[in-house]
């Protein structure tokens, strides 16, 4: 059974043929059975559009924010350490990136070391890290793993 009818055209010369998809497309008789199907499907679409949106909005908040958190970080480096001859510049992050509350800290020491020191908190997150900047240290194939 067709949700929708479509009226019957009787069509009397060519040119009515060739215009027959603007006539049916301006000619649309709709069922009550079809406008609650049209109806129901539009009030689909836009709950479901609201509950993506109520996830992908706060989502994307929370990226931005956490991206706008590891750029800061880079900005603020500790070098100590080489590989290669060339010092390694060095960062942390905490799990501030994704809402959490540890605080973790970088120092070098008087041997030139690095030390690597703070409070894990277990509320919303639970992780420090820290890590190197890219950069080229002019390392052999064989070193690397590819001789």
């Amino acid at each position: 059974m067709r949700m929708c009818a479509t009226p019957e055209l009787e069509l009397e010369s060519k040119s009515q043929v060739d215009d027959l998809r603007v006539v049916k497309t301006h000619h649309r008789r709709c069922t009550p059975r079809c406008k609650w199907a049209c109806g129901a499907a539009c009030l689909l679409a836009c709950a479901l559009l609201a509950v993506a949106g109520g996830i992908a909005i706060p989502f994307a908040l929370r990226f931005q924010k956490g991206m706008a958190y590891m750029h800061e970080m880079k900005q603020h480096t500790s070098t100590a350490l080489s590989l290669n001859g060339r010092p390694l510049h060095w960062y942390r992050v905490d799990d501030v990136v994704m809402g959490g509350h540890s605080e973790s800290a970088l120092a070098v020491t008087g041997a030139g070391g690095l030390r690597f020191y703070g409070n894990i908190s277990t509320r919303d997150g639970g992780f420090s890290s820290c890590s190197t900047l890219p950069q080229p240290l002019g390392l052999t194939r064989l070193v690397l793993g590819w001789g």
